[in-house]
């Protein structure tokens, strides 16, 4: 029994890293939804991987954050907004400064 309370973590991380990631799931769904030569913005710095020669792409990263007022005027039909730079806010709340938590 005990064995088994100790394995049950590294089973649990096991599965997770079996499964598709979902960036994977989402740029299939993209590439089958969205009109080719769209423009995509992925607001985030670790986002889908999309196929340049079908969308026109433009993305922000680290220290990059744009507000989705500005995405918007800069005229993209469609944006992916990831959630991995939230979680990064959360870490480097020290580091980055309140000025451009704030403004994301």
């Amino acid at each position: 029994m005990a064995a088994a309370l100790r394995l049950a973590p590294a089973l649990q991380f096991l599965s997770r890293i079996a499964q598709t990631d979902t960036r994977y799931t989402m740029a299939a769904w993209i590439a089958a939804t969205l009109p080719r030569g769209a423009l995509v913005h992925l607001n985030a710095p670790y986002n889908v991987p999309l196929d340049p020669a079908w969308f026109t792409v433009t993305q922000n990263f680290g220290g990059q954050y744009r507000t989705i007022h500005e995405v918007i005027a800069s005229g993209v039909q469609y944006v992916v907004i990831g959630d991995s730079w939230r979680f990064d806010q959360a870490r480097q709340r020290g580091i980055v400064g309140e000025a451009v938590l704030q403004r994301a």
